[in-house]
C-alpha cells in the first residue's frame, strides 16, 4: 500500500557513464552504505545505468550506450539526461516525491499546468514492471514515476512506490 502522505523518496545525481561506478563507490565508501544496480541494457533495453540505495534515498544515473539496447536518441528518458550533461555536465538532476496517487497527483499537476511525462512508459502494466524490478532488486515490489517539470533548477518526478515493507 502506497505511503499515505507525500514525502521525498529519493534523489537522483545524473552522471557520466563512465564515472558511475566511481561514484557510487565514493558514497559506498562514506555513508556505509549497498546499492542495487540496475543495468537497462539487459534487464529492460533501456539506455541506462542506474544505482539506487533505496535505504538512503540516493540515485546515480546515467545514459549508457549499448548494442543491446535501444539508441539514446530513441529513448525519452535516456534523451533527457544525456542533454542534461551536454547542457550542465554531472550533477543533481531531480528529487522524487512519493505520493499516495500518482494518477490524482498528475491529473491536479496539469491542471496546475505541469508538463507531465511519464518515466518509463514501456512499463505500463505492473505485471511488467514488477518483472524488471524483480531481476535487480528485491528492495522494492513496483515503481510508477512520472517527470513534472523544473523546480528550482530540479527536475520534480513524482511517483507510487510500493515497498515490501508497506503496511497492507
Amino acid at each position: 500500500m502506497p505511503s499515505p502522505m507525500n514525502r521525498l523518496d529519493h534523489f537522483v545525481w545524473v552522471v557520466e557513464p563512465e564515472n558511475i561506478k566511481k561514484y557510487v563507490d565514493q558514497l559506498s565508501d562514506l555513508f556505509e552504505i549497498k546499492f542495487d544496480f540496475r543495468d537497462g541494457p539487459r534487464s529492460d533495453g533501456t539506455p541506462l545505468q542506474t544505482y539506487v540505495c533505496w535505504d538512503a534515498g540516493l540515485e546515480i544515473i546515467a545514459p549508457f550506450a549499448d548494442p543491446v539496447a535501444k539508441p539514446i536518441a530513441d529513448h525519452p528518458v535516456a534523451q533527457r539526461l544525456a542533454a542534461f550533461l551536454e547542457e550542465k555536465g554531472e550533477g543533481p538532476f531531480g528529487v522524487v516525491i512519493r505520493v499516495p496517487d500518482m494518477q490524482a497527483t498528475n491529473e491536479r499537476a496539469k491542471k496546475l499546468g505541469w508538463q507531465v511525462d511519464a518515466v518509463a512508459p514501456h512499463l505500463a502494466d505492473k505485471a511488467t514492471r514488477q518483472a524488471v524490478h524483480a531481476a535487480w532488486t528485491s528492495r522494492i515490489l513496483d515503481i510508477q514515476e512520472t517527470f513534472l517539470g523544473k523546480f528550482l533548477n530540479t527536475m520534480l518526478i513524482v511517483g507510487e512506490f510500493e515497498y515490501p515493507d508497506d503496511e497492507k
